[in-house]
């Protein structure tokens, strides 16, 4: 809920601050929200992680395509696209099955632990760290 209902201001407020300098903010916000979920011990403090996680995605999911042309040229740049747009499509039916393994063989928050497929930014992804440092 939380994702739906802030990615159109989070892509006012990346307009507005800058790109980078947001999309970095909303990996941040990610990372940290995974690792509070990580600790959670109530479901409480679940729905509390799950809630800053998503303040982050909302962020990252409308960002990370905008970052895509001023990190690519024209002859890298539909390459990029198709690998962050393929990253995302692998990882909505990935995610519950390696979660399922993860459950079965490691303790609940280990799910919490996996990077989000789409913060690798596909191919070249060197370029997009350098470019939101």
């Amino acid at each position: 809920m939380v994702l739906a209902a802030l990615m159109l201001p989070a892509g006012l407020l990346g307009d507005r601050f800058g790109r980078r300098r947001m999309l970095v903010t909303g990996l941040a916000v990610f990372l940290a929200g995974s690792l509070f979920g990580t600790l959670a011990g109530s479901p409480a403090t679940l729905i509390a992680a799950r809630t800053v996680m998503g303040f982050g995605a909302a962020l990252i999911m409308p960002l990370a395509m905008a970052v895509v042309p001023t990190v690519f040229g024209p002859e890298e740049r539909s390459k990029a696209i198709g690998a962050l747009t393929a990253a995302t499509a692998l990882g909505i039916p990935l995610g519950p099955i390696v979660g399922g393994w993860l459950l079965d063989h490691f303790w609940w928050g280990s799910i919490f632990l996996l990077p989000d497929q789409r913060a690798h930014g596909g191919p070249r992804h060197h370029r997009l760290r350098r470019a939101a440092a």
